[in-house]
């Protein structure tokens, strides 16, 4: 336990603490206390500081506008800040929030995720942060196309090495053929950036929380969306979207939040980006970190699934803009 910053905050008697292996990125850790249960979150190596400021701000202000839901209320520290410095890296806690995630996701929990979704992008509509955070747009891709590059420079002969060298001059050519139109112009708010099944929690049938705030930053709702639509919205087999989910979970956003035809317009481009970028980072953790023993499966996955988003991009637009 002397490994974890555990004396830095009020939680009383630590009685055990279990690493989670959930994530791709985080290390997070569930520490069980004499005053209950509490998540120890380790900010991934890199992120810059006023990142880090941003997140807290964003949750400090989402948890004073009353959510019909949770979402992680950071402990304060001994040193009065919810973040702390230990041993060259970050962390903060909060108390777990009750409830589990789930998946499959049902009609019914994407129905719910979407009224969740809405009532954040409420909220965070009227907010004024004194922090930034911004990121690439789906269209900036020059920095993507030159990270691609770079892999490709220094790839070995595995099976992902051959997979990612096979793919790497057709993924390049999708970024390149992406078009922004007027996405520049779209409102932009603070969004979570990653909502997905593992990163919501439900409990008797409701949803209780929503948790994992690390890449929210200043972007455009419709962004926002098609971060869940990539990831729980496809087949079973994970191929391709499956639109009769997406129609519905687009129809419940809009009954509770305004979304126009324009925003739902940039669906297609925003899902093959995500793809192109999920294709990129499976295969750069695969090779900087193997302990996740990470296989090509998601990688032929995004790939599969922007080549039928590439083929379909008009019908997609006509079924859910109706």
């Amino acid at each position: 336990m002397g490994s974890l910053p555990l004396r830095n905050y009020d939680i009383g008697e630590v009685v055990s603490t279990a690493h989670c292996e959930k994530g791709i990125v985080n290390n997070n850790w569930i520490i069980t206390s004499s005053k209950g249960k509490f998540v120890l979150r380790q900010i991934p190596g890199g992120r810059r500081y006023s990142d880090i400021l941003f997140e807290q701000e964003l949750l400090a202000k989402l948890n004073r506008a009353r959510l019909s839901f949770e979402i992680p209320r950071p402990l304060s520290s001994t040193m009065s800040t919810p973040v702390i410095r230990f041993k060259r890296k970050y962390y903060w806690m909060y108390q777990c929030i009750g409830g589990e995630s789930r998946k499959p996701l049902t009609a019914d929990d994407c129905t719910k995720i979407a009224c969740a979704m809405a009532e954040l992008h409420r909220k965070t509509a009227r907010m004024k942060l004194a922090h930034d955070k911004r990121w690439t747009t789906p269209f900036q891709s020059r920095w993507l196309i030159k990270e691609i590059l770079k892999l490709l420079r220094n790839s070995g002969d595995s099976n992902a090495d051959r997979y990612f060298h096979n793919h790497a001059e057709e993924v390049i050519a999708a970024l390149r053929e992406l078009h922004p139109g007027a996405y520049m112009q779209l409102p932009r708010i603070p969004i979570h950036a990653d909502i997905f099944s593992e990163n919501i929690l439900f409990k008797d049938g409701r949803l209780t929380g929503v948790i994992d705030f690390d890449n929210c930053h200043i972007g455009t709702r419709i962004r926002d969306l098609t971060t869940f639509i990539d990831w729980e919205c496809r087949d079973s087999r994970a191929m391709r979207l499956d639109l009769d989910k997406v129609r519905l979970f687009v129809k419940a956003y809009r009954e509770h939040a305004m979304l126009s035809t324009e925003e739902i317009s940039y669906i297609p481009d925003i899902s093959i980006s995500a793809n192109i970028v999920r294709f990129w980072y499976m295969y750069w953790v695969m090779r900087h970190c193997p302990e996740r023993k990470l296989t090509t499966a998601r990688m032929k996955e995004a790939i599969s699934c922007m080549r039928w988003v590439k083929k379909n991009r008009d019908e997609i637009i006509e079924r859910l803009s109706s």
